[in-house]
Formats: C-alpha cells, structure tokens, sequence
C-alpha cells in the first residue's frame, strides 16, 4: 500500500474504518454477482428471437434494434434510418416551401447518379375568388433530386437534381349540378395525394385524386404513366434499358361499380400474373381489377364487414377509420440469392393509416400490413404500430409512398419484387408543410406481427 493512503487510512477512527471496510466489501461482492456485461441477453438461453435469427448475419443490424428487452412493453415500433448515422429521418429538398406530402420513386443503378431518384409531390394551392366562391386549385409537382449528405455530421438527405415542374394534369371547376355531397369539396379543383409505383417490367405508374368527370363524382382516382408528365423519365429509364410500352397515356379515371362521390387513397398493386389491382378499401376488404376496356372489375362483390383489422384494432373501431398509405411491394421472405421465390415463401406488404379523429389532433397511427401473393389477396399479418425515429405525434406525419432502393429484374423478376435483406425507402409528409423519408431494411418492417385468424402457422421470417 502506498505511504501516503496508509498515513490517510490511520487518522480514520476505527470505527469509521470499519464502516468503510464493509461497504467496501459489499459493493466487490455485488459487482462480482452481477452478470457479465458480455454475457449477452440474446444467447443460446436467452431472447427466442435470435434463434430464429441465428446463422442469418442480421444479429447486429436488426436484433439489437428490435427484440431488445427494453422495447418488449412499448406500444409502437420504433423505425431507424438505416444511412442516417443517427437513425433520425432525411429530409427531402429542405429549401421548397410548400411542398409535401412526398411520393419517392428509385429507377434502377443502370439509369445513372442524378437520375434515379424521382418524386412527386403536392404543391402550394392557388386561391381565387370565382362568382362569389372561394376556389382552391391544388398542385402536383415533379422532379429528379440527387442524395447529399451535410458537411461534418454527415446527415443525408435528398436534394433537387432538376427543375421542379409542375405536371400537366388539368382539371376543370365544377358546374353548379354536378357539386360535390361536402360542401368543402367545391373549393378544392386539380389533382392531389399523388403516388409513383413500378410495374414489374418498368412502367413508372401514377396514381392520384382528381377533379371528377363523371356526373355525380366530386372526386375520382386517376392514373397516368409519368413518363407522359415527368420531363426527362423516359429518356433517364431508356438509358437504363427499361422501355415498356405506354399504356397510359393520358389522364385515366378509375370508375367502379358503386363509385363514391368522393375516392381516394386507394392502394395499386401486382397480382400473381403481374395483373394491375387496386386496394380500394380496408374495411370491408375491396378489391378491384383494372380490365383494358373495361375499366374495374370487383374481386369480391359482397366482402365480409369484419376481417384481420377489425379483430386486431378491436375495441378501438368506433373511433377510427382506416385508410390506405402506400403502394403494395412484393416481398420473398429470405435473403436474396438464399430461396427461389414462390407463392409459399411470398407476401405483398405496405402501410396503412388508423386515422384517429377528431383528437385534440388529428392523428396518423400506421402500420405494415400483409397479404397473400395470390387471389382473393387475404390478409395475413398486422405489424405494431410505427413511429419513424427523429419525429414526434405533434404535426400528423402522412406516410405515403414505399420503393425498393436497388430495384433490379436479377433472378427472372421484376422492378416491384424485393427481398427481406433489400432496403425499403419510404416517404412522407409532416404536417403540410414539409416532406422526408426513412430507409428501412425490408426485414425491418416485417418483424412484431400479429398473425391474422386463420394463418397460425404462417411465419414471416
């Protein structure tokens, strides 16, 4: 012992030393007794999650984030970016006023840097008073942006690579017979709520609500290639070697048997056969098939009034309404290279919105839902729900878009088709006033599912 703690500890009294002695000792013995910082929670005897995880190479990108202990009692899911280096969310062109609600589109590696990030988004709406009214004519604007990251934090976010145009897409105002059953509705005249999604082999589809045509439909879903309205796509998706026929090629409305005054948010996906559908409601469960010439055909005319959302949400329906966010993706439920993609080991997923209103706010809950990669499209698997790290529930946040990062016809499939180790880029709005984005491992999003009725057995990884 040194001199000097010796000469310290003598001038103790020894009854003090004492004291000293056996707290001391108490606090060794402690610490000898706890269990070893690397003993991890998650091993052999630990967390059952690693086990369906072990051998696979996601313990450190996805274990830690997910199944630790301490988020067990947490009611949401906490999202992270994974290219932001503090998970937080990226902005999307932070210097444009006015523009949200964002639809991200990615176009494969091949068609070159400065020209595979495309979005769409609403603009800032134009007041005019005609004959006495108030009039609102609302916007969707376009452009290519390119990734940047600020200097020294090295926080990405994507900035404007082109102009920001607005895209042609005309509607006219309403004749006095053929207003809309809300009043509300009269003011508002041009498109909004836009969302890009790929088909398998390359058409950049978009969908949005317009001003209906129709007698007796305020508003109605369109849909349109955007190569038609988005300067330079088609010339950016040649240089990729992507150049699908058009099929769309001018503003298309979507009408279907028992059409409401007012549609919107419906959700476009993939069928088995590549057909185009459309989600049309959640509850019930409606779906339509687009027919050349035809226009929508219902899968199921008379779907049940109670399904896998009703019984998860339970006692909450009374008070919410549910509404679609996203495109659907198509998911293989392995890493890529490791299966051979089939309707057994293959979902479609996406984001829905629980709408809680009216609240002291209004409130956007969202969640990943799952559904069979084949007819009738049932549901399997309702996530947690979803709060992206970085925001808060203060300003409404309005998810409404998901793409594949790397999207790639590899492996005899499609720009839609994606794997649980690709990485999901997501976007929306804050409020109505700014726009962002989250990338997300598809693994990610496919984890803390409650299992629908019926597809016990049925498991995600």
């Amino acid at each position: 012992m040194a001199p000097g703690l010796s000469r310290a500890i003598a001038v103790i009294p020894p009854r003090r030393r004492a004291l000293v002695a056996v707290t001391t000792f108490l606090i060794l013995l402690f610490l000898g007794l706890s269990p070893s910082r690397n003993r991890s929670p998650f091993g052999p005897n630990g967390n059952p999650s690693l086990r369906i995880l072990s051998g696979s190479g996601y313990e450190g990108a996805i274990v830690d984030r997910t199944t630790g202990l301490h988020r067990g009692h947490n009611k949401a899911k906490v999202l992270e970016s994974f290219s932001n280096p503090y998970g937080f969310i990226n902005l999307v062109d932070p210097y444009a006023g006015g523009v949200f609600n964002p639809s991200i589109l990615i176009l494969p590696d091949a068609c070159g840097e400065g020209q595979r990030h495309v979005v769409v988004a609403r603009g800032p709406e134009k007041y005019e008073v005609i004959n006495g009214e108030d009039t609102r004519w609302e916007s969707v604007l376009g452009c290519f942006l390119t990734p940047m990251k600020r200097a020294h934090l090295e926080l990405p976010y994507l900035a404007r690579e082109s102009e920001l145009e607005t895209l042609k897409l005309p509607a006219k105002r309403k004749v006095e017979y053929l207003r809309c059953h809300d009043p509300i509705y009269d003011q508002f005249i041009g498109p909004e709520d836009p969302r890009l999604f790929f088909t398998n082999d390359g058409q950049p589809l978009l969908i949005y609500s317009q001003t209906g045509r129709s007698p007796n439909i305020c508003r109605a879903i369109y849909i349109i290639d955007a190569r038609v309205v988005i300067p330079g796509l088609e010339k950016a998706l040649k240089k990729g070697g992507w150049n699908p026929p058009i099929v769309f090629t001018e503003q298309t409305d979507l009408i279907r048997e028992g059409q409401f005054n007012i549609e919107k948010n419906w959700a476009p996906f993939l069928g088995e056969k590549d057909e185009l559908f459309f989600h049309v409601s959640l509850v019930p469960q409606e779906i339509y098939k687009w027919v050349p010439g035809l226009t929508l055909r219902a899968l199921d005319p008379a779907p049940p009034s109670h399904n896998c959302l009703t019984e998860i949400i339970g006692a909450e329906m009374n008070r919410v309404k549910f509404h679609h966010a996203t495109p659907l993706l198509r998911v293989t439920l392995c890493r890529r290279g490791e299966c051979v993609p089939d309707i057994h080991n293959t979902v479609l997923f996406g984001i829905i919105h629980i709408k809680y209103h009216p609240l002291p706010y209004l409130f956007y809950e969202r969640r990943v839902v799952t559904w069979n990669v084949t007819s009738p499209y049932e549901y399997l698997s309702v996530s947690k729900p979803l709060t992206y790290s970085g925001t808060n529930q203060a300003d409404p946040i309005f998810t409404v878009a998901m793409a594949w990062d790397h999207p790639t016809d590899r492996h005899g499939l499609g720009l839609n088709h994606g794997f649980l180790d690709d990485v999901v880029v997501t976007s929306f709005g804050v409020y109505d006033y700014g726009s962002a984005y989250i990338d997300i491992l598809a693994r990610d999003m496919l984890s803390d599912h409650e299992i629908c009725t019926g597809f016990g057995g049925y498991k995600l990884h």
